[in-house]
């Protein structure tokens, strides 16, 4: 047990890059939300490079300069800025007013290549600007599709990019910057997630990833001359990050095996898998850079697992040492005091296997336990083993927590995947309701003292399954969830409803399905206590799906308690925020699980 800020104020380190010769950079916490750190590997020195209250999320280095992404109040309508690594000087790269969303993408030469929505905010134009005369183009426009910027060839005539018509279909473009003929890396047509190009150093192709004719994510290599692919690495897994060495000896290739991150190192002549250190089980970010050195052959990385908060790791290849570079500030809960969760898996109404991670206070048995199920965000996303603070703060204090991967999850091939899509979202709560059978018939928990917490997609499916099944529940915690589909779809940021029409189902063709499969119709079915937890400036789920939830639930005579943050979005990031929020949400579980 211990004061659970303990556990909130705990600095977490996370998106490193290479500087020159023995420095990196890379974001740090330990103020309060995301800002740029510098670090000396050679004499561990560093020091804080910038001092924002927003969060800061891309960076890129490039000509000793740190181009990044910062939004205001989590609106997530980022701007772009660089910092020179000597000077420290933070200049405007690309900035406008609100509501308009710059996506930084690759740097090199002269340009900073990025998306925007500025011409119209629906939909988001490829865009470069001239880092020497301010000058601008739009290099693609935008139209049925969110269009995003990859990375430029060495040469820079060839600029990758993506196309996302859905979160099941993201395909690689290349467009000739000199002739301006474009064209698609696969020439078949059907749906595939392809991601994370690397080029060679000579630019005569580049390494991707790519779930096409497959159930997961595999390695294919793109020939420049004849536009032919040829498959490289492939596992019964998903593929989630590749690198390459400066001289294109190694590929670094990153594998989501069940959960846990695993590094897989192939000279690149012979595609043989070279021998090195292995990280502990955890997990490194889908969202999180992996990147080799300039020289030598060192991989850099984020790392995290239950009871290791995030941190810098540095793999050297042929040294074949593996070491933590970065240390947590005001960690004062020690690593044997957290919870490693353990795999478990259960069959759910229709037979279909669901993994689930299970937490258990330690020192206590398994049994008659007042439990709480995590339901994750996305849908496209997965539960791994991550530091969750209010998990482990949750778990200190007698509670046990059950994260399951419920239908619907990534991580486990692409029929998993489109398992809840449409008309078979009721299934996935389906999944949840088979979750507390499962524990409750395994003497894990105590029927009486079960809860249902999750945010975003989480928090619209702990809405479902509260008031689907409210017998089951002694409470619920609902942050940034969706209450009615119809009025989400309408109010999210218009680049993101057609992707989110592809899951949910469409206004114009779908509309009833959208009533039925809202929380808002079964609303006077729940009755367990529910604590509603919302940004102001979300863009995502606006605010409005909370106000208009609390205001129904308070006119039926429900016991709701609402709390809204004016200064953030779809995520609480900063410190003072996450604090009292996951300190009211803690409170709330622990008043209605820990009394018998």
């Amino acid at each position: 047990m211990g004061n659970i800020k303990e556990y909130l104020t705990a600095a977490k380190c996370s998106y490193p890059v290479w500087g020159k010769e023995d420095t990196i950079y890379y974001l740090d916490t330990r103020d309060g939300v995301p800002q740029i750190w510098e670090k000396d590997l050679c004499t561990g020195s560093s020091r804080k490079m910038t001092h924002n209250s927003d969060k800061i999320s891309r960076m890129r280095y490039f000509a000793g300069q740190v181009f990044f992404a910062m939004d205001m109040d989590g609106d997530e309508n980022e701007q772009i800025y660089r910092i020179g690594t000597d000077n420290r000087e933070v200049m405007p790269v690309v900035y406008h007013p609100r509501n308009v969303r710059s996506h930084l993408g690759d740097v090199s030469g002269d340009w900073v290549y990025y998306a925007s929505n500025k011409r119209l905010r629906c939909i988001f134009d490829i865009c470069r600007k001239n880092l020497l005369n301010g000058k601008t183009d739009i290099l693609i426009e935008g139209k049925d599709a969110v269009c995003l910027p990859l990375s430029i060839s060495p040469d820079e005539e060839i600029l990758l990019y993506s196309r996302r018509t859905s979160f099941a279909d993201m395909q690689i473009y290349c467009k000739n910057l000199h002739t301006g003929e474009e064209r698609k890396v696969s020439k078949e047509q059907q749906c595939a997630m392809e991601e994370s190009p690397a080029w060679l150093g000579d630019g005569s192709g580049f390494y991707f990833i790519s779930d096409r004719e497959r159930e997961f994510k595999r390695v294919l290599f793109w020939d420049r001359e004849t536009g032919q692919t040829q498959e490289i690495y492939e596992v019964d897994w998903d593929v989630t990050h590749i690198a390459v060495s400066k001289d294109d000896k190694y590929l670094a290739v990153v594998v989501n095996e069940d959960g846990d991150s695993g590094i897989h190192i192939l000279e690149t002549a012979s595609k043989k898998e070279i021998k090195i250190p292995q990280i502990p089980l955890g997990t490194i970010g889908d969202e999180e850079p992996v990147t080799w050195s300039e020289t030598g052959y060192r991989l850099l990385f984020s790392f995290e697992s239950g009871s290791r908060t995030q941190n810098i790791w540095l793999l050297d290849a042929e040294e074949g040492t593996l070491k933590q570079v970065t240390e947590n500030e005001n960690m004062t809960v020690g690593q044997d005091a957290l919870v490693e969760p353990v795999l478990c898996r259960y069959q759910s109404f229709d037979g279909l296997e669901i993994p689930y991670w299970l937490y258990v206070p330690k020192g206590i048995p398994a049994e008659n336990l007042p439990v709480a199920i995590y339901i994750h965000g996305g849908p496209e996303s997965q539960i791994r083993r991550f530091y969750e603070e209010t998990i482990q703060y949750l778990v200190s204090e007698g509670i046990a927590v059950a994260a399951p991967n419920v239908r619907g999850s990534t991580g486990y091939g692409k029929t998993y995947l489109n398992l809840d899509n449409k008309e078979k979202r009721l299934d996935a709560v389906g999944d949840i309701e088979a979750l507390a059978d499962h524990l409750t018939k395994t003497g894990t928990a105590d029927a009486k003292r079960m809860a249902v917490f999750g945010r975003s997609y989480g928090g619209y499916m702990t809405l479902l399954c509260a008031a689907r099944m409210p017998k089951l529940w002694a409470c619920a915690v609902e942050v940034v969830g969706m209450f009615n589909l119809v009025s989400f779809l309408k109010h999210t940021a218009g680049y993101r409803r057609a992707a989110r029409e592809a899951e949910y189902g469409s206004l114009e063709q779908d509309r009833e399905l959208l009533k039925d499969l809202s929380p808002e119709a079964v609303i006077e079915d729940l009755t367990c206590p529910l604590l509603i937890v919302h940004g102001a400036n979300d863009t995502r789920v606006p605010v409005s799906e909370a106000e208009h939830a609390a205001k129904r639930l308070e006119a039926l005579g429900r016991e709701v308690d609402y709390l809204c943050f004016e200064d953030e979005g779809h995520v609480i990031i900063k410190q003072k925020n996450r604090i009292k929020y996951i300190t009211a949400a803690s409170e709330f579980l622990k008043s209605h699980l820990l009394q018998k």
